[in-house]
């Protein structure tokens, strides 16, 4: 994800690639946003949507990962209590619901 503070805009975008590093897909997207670590999670989970609706692009059998340079991102989600990870998990059912419909 990349933020511009003066006008809220920001830019969010996922690559796909296989385990050897090759390019598979990718998409990119405006938004808008309140921070910079905002902007990255939306582009986290933007990349999670993106791949539940591309699983043709995507094998079904294999681990994704997850990369980002955001180490305060990283820092947020690696401490998050009991309850915000009961309230994230929640989040994540309706993304994945998603794919079920």
């Amino acid at each position: 994800g990349s933020f511009f503070s003066d006008s809220g805009d920001a830019a969010v975008a996922g690559v796909c690639r296989d385990h050897e590093g090759k390019l598979i897909a990718g998409f990119a997207r405006s938004v808008k946003a309140d921070s910079a670590i905002q902007a990255e999670a939306i582009a986290v989970v933007e990349t999670l949507k993106w791949l539940l609706k591309n699983s043709s692009a995507v094998s079904d059998e294999v681990c994704w990962e997850i990369q980002t340079d955001q180490l305060e991102l990283v820092q947020v989600i690696r401490t998050f209590t009991d309850q915000q990870r009961e309230a994230t998990y929640a989040s994540w059912e309706e993304v994945f619901e998603g794919r079920i419909r």
